[in-house]
């Protein structure tokens, strides 16, 4: 456990910056006017696993009606 700690703490500034990144997607996936930024933070976060090693692929799952709209 003390290991992880220690690598958190190397790591922090790394971490802090992977996390400024991704809060600056405004993907709020259930307002319609932020379909373009959820679409966004789902590539954003397929890449940042595949760097890690994940296989990772994006199916259409359809619409999703909101208040209406699409």
């Amino acid at each position: 456990m003390l290991y992880l700690f220690s690598d958190i703490d190397a790591s922090y500034e790394h971490y802090k910056s992977v996390l400024a990144e991704a809060v600056a997607i405004r993907s709020i996936s259930g307002e319609p006017l932020q379909r373009e930024e959820t679409i966004r933070m789902v590539h954003w976060a397929k890449a940042r696993l595949e760097k890690l090693g994940a296989r990772c692929t994006l199916e259409d799952i359809g619409t999703q009606t909101i208040d209406g709209k699409e």
